[in-house]
């Protein structure tokens, strides 16, 4: 990949132009999307999940007799893996945060 801080100024001026076209095109054709939009609709997804994930064990109760420590079995695991998978998540987001040190 082309790193445009190493072009001579003329060039590097050229991609950022060429890069913001293609960003306008692909924005236009509905292949990019804001970052908010994304933020949100990742935000309602992931509520939608966890919801159904909390539900989860006492529907199970429900529908097919689950005993109480079955239950409290399912709500234990469901939270230590929920747990799991949002140190994941943060662990990856920090690994992927750009470095801004030096930026201006």
């Amino acid at each position: 990949m082309l790193d445009p801080k190493l072009l001579p100024p003329e060039q590097r001026n050229s991609w950022y132009q060429s890069e913001s076209k293609r960003i306008q095109v692909e924005t236009r054709a509905g292949l990019l999307i804001p970052a908010s939009e994304h933020e949100a609709q990742l935000a309602v997804m992931t509520k939608d999940i966890a919801q159904f994930l909390e539900t989860l064990p006492d529907q199970l109760e429900r529908d097919v007799a689950l005993t109480p420590e079955q239950v409290d079995a399912m709500h234990n695991e469901i939270d230590r893996r929920r747990e799991e998978l949002y140190q994941r998540v943060v662990s990856e987001a920090a690994e992927q945060k750009p470095d801004t040190a030096g930026a201006n």
